[in-house]
């Protein structure tokens, strides 16, 4: 069995075998709000979907008591108008990331593990709840389960699992009142934790704890109201024998000690304000928290345990108090996640950047609570639909930028070819692409004119470079009064054609093909079902290639992209135009980039 080993980024001394498994399903039963549930988890991330009071918070918080991140409460146990559940169970239904599980999982399962529902090896584990007698606290028990392929379900054993299989799994929950200037001076926080080691050494630590304390002294004897307080305080003497002297220390003489007054300090730059975390507004407070949390999972998560565990993200509306360009650089930003993450949202521009099949529509129905998920099917259909209408015209009163494109094929496109060449995830920077859905003089001038009432937001053109684009453009005015034309700084012209022209221009011919075949291929009774979609790339099969992207540009295109900013191919040269335009629009806010095309295009 394979051992992988692992260094966590940002602290060298964690490294040990990866617990290579994740949490595939997860049952729920009198849980809560819960009656009873089955929720299918992704490999990566999750998104749970519904109303309010549909059952996502406690989701979560199942998942989290499983784990042994939440202890259980009375309150857990779910209860009608009129009864409390006797009992309550959480199933986690557990699977070998690949074909059998490594050689520190098996040691660890103690040969509890098999054959399951699917390919790989299993095990599963359930843990249930009763009331006690004793206290508020919920009594429980962790059972294994065995695989049942006659019936084809999962049935309880005798066998406990011990803590150290318990500890392959790491569940956290991150709450929607998350806020880091709270978390600033509490040891147990994500913060206190990041910084329960700071990785000083012996020399170091004693020169600076030497300062400290010749600092400290300086400010005592600066200051004549320390001397005031001593003698007052030194008055103690008289109602309690034990004290003798007092002495104030205006500063820490530990490290330890001091890093609990750390402060966090946020400005634009250039010479702009800055402020302390705790007068930052609520959605830099959430998100700097967030990103706090990010920190412990690389640097503290499993250091002690001799293996790093799978990490389980339980997130609840990480959209709390964020602009809708935020909300999309967050759902980034979790994508990056080690683990699994199981994410509770209400914000539709998550959803609307989520993978289709990763979204669970959470419903409470009666006494009952439904999990769907997409099929293939309904999922592609959403698909289509989802990438022919544009973001929500909300989105327009927070941009910084508006880039205006063809079409929802270049909306989606573009983006991911941006992203690299600037830095940054374009949606964090408050660009947003609006849809002009066709080439049209009109559509054009309505939104210029529509940018500049709304307190004239910045805006570039990215136009086709044929008879269509330019026609959409004749007889518009810029944001300087000028005519718009191929030179003007407003404006940027694609390659020639459109957009599958553009990625045939820039070389992709590897990634089309790759995405034909992987995700377009014949299907039954399509004689040609079997073979490969696109032959590889020749010149005389260049219509081929232009035929496959145009009749399905409505989700191709972002997918070539993708692939080509994963092989690090150089970014079309009209693209690196537009994020050299983008740049200079948001200068000097937006970073430099780390390097003009999207990579060196690898042989």
């Amino acid at each position: 069995m394979p051992i992988h080993e692992s260094t966590l980024d940002g602290n060298p001394s964690a490294t040990g075998p990866i617990a290579d498994l994740w949490i595939d399903e997860v049952r729920v039963a009198n849980f809560r709000s819960i009656v009873d549930a089955q929720i299918p988890l992704e490999k990566g991330t999750t998104f749970l979907v519904g109303e309010n009071n549909s059952g996502k918070s406690s989701i979560l918080l199942a998942i989290a008591t499983a784990c042994g991140f939440h202890r259980p409460m009375q309150d857990d146990l779910h209860r009608t108008s009129d009864s409390v559940a006797d009992e309550a169970t959480i199933d986690l239904v557990i699977r070998s990331s690949s074909q059998e599980f490594s050689e520190v999982v098996a040691q660890r399962l103690a040969g509890n593990y098999g054959s399951g529902p699917g390919g790989g090896e299993w095990t599963a584990i359930r843990m249930n709840l009763q009331p006690s007698r004793e206290s508020a606290f919920l009594s429980w028990t962790r059972r294994y389960m065995t695989w049942d392929e006659a019936e084809r379900e999962w049935q309880e054993s005798n066998l406990v699992p011990s803590r150290q299989m318990m500890e392959l799994v790491s569940a956290h929950v991150v709450e929607a009142s998350r806020d880091l200037s709270s978390d600033l001076a509490r040891r147990t926080s994500n913060w206190g934790q990041v910084l329960a080691e700071l990785g000083i050494s012996a020399s170091d630590r004693e020169d600076l704890e030497v300062r400290l304390a010749e600092l400290g002294s300086s400010l005592r004897q600066a200051s004549p109201t320390f001397g005031a307080l001593e003698e007052e305080l030194l008055e103690m003497r008289g109602a309690q024998s034990s004290i003798e002297q007092v002495e104030i220390r205006p500063l820490p003489e530990r490290i330890e000690d001091l890093i609990h007054s750390v402060d966090v300090v946020m400005g634009g730059g250039n010479d702009s304000a800055s402020l302390p975390i705790r007068l930052q507004g609520s959605g830099s407070r959430s998100l700097a928290a967030l990103r706090v949390y990010f920190a412990l999972c690389k640097l503290r998560i499993g250091v002690d345990q001799g293996i790093r565990p799978h990490l389980v993200t339980l997130l609840e509306e990480p959209e709390a108090h964020l602009h809708p360009q935020a909300q999309a650089a967050v759902h980034r930003s979790i994508q990056s996640l080690q683990g699994q993450a199981v994410v509770a949202t209400h914000s539709n521009v998550l959803v609307g950047e989520a993978d289709l099949h990763a979204i669970r529509l959470i419903r409470s129905a009666g006494e009952g609570t439904s999990v769907s998920t997409l099929t293939s099917e309904t999922a592609r259909k959403v698909a289509v639909f989802r990438r022919f209408i544009s973001r929500p015209l909300g989105e327009l009163f927070f941009a910084r930028l508006v880039i205006l494109v063809d079409g929802a094929a270049e909306r989606a496109t573009i983006p991911v070819l941006l992203d690299p060449l600037l830095g940054r995830d374009v949606s964090g920077l408050g660009v947003t692409l609006l849809d002009m859905q066709g080439q049209s003089q009109e559509w054009l001038r309505k939104v210029i004119a529509a940018l500049e009432e709304l307190g004239g937001i910045p805006w570039v053109a990215f136009v086709d470079n044929d008879s269509d684009g330019l026609n959409s453009i004749k007889g518009c005015v810029g944001s300087d009064g000028v005519p718009l034309s191929e030179a003007h700084p407003q404006v940027v012209m694609s390659g020639k054609k459109q957009l599958e022209q553009l990625l045939l221009e820039a070389g992709y011919y590897q990634e089309v093909e790759m995405v034909a075949n992987e995700h377009a291929s014949w299907e039954p009774p399509d004689p040609r079902a079997g073979q490969p979609r696109l032959p590889k790339y020749a010149p005389k099969f260049e219509s081929d290639y232009l035929g496959f992207l145009a009749h399905t540009k409505g989700w191709s295109g972002e997918l070539v992209a993708r692939a080509a900013v994963s092989n690090r191919r150089q970014a079309p040269p009209p693209i690196v135009e537009l994020a050299n335009r983008v740049r200079g629009a948001l200068s000097p806010a937006s970073p430099a980039p780390m390097q003009l095309g999207i990579g060196v295009e690898e042989e």
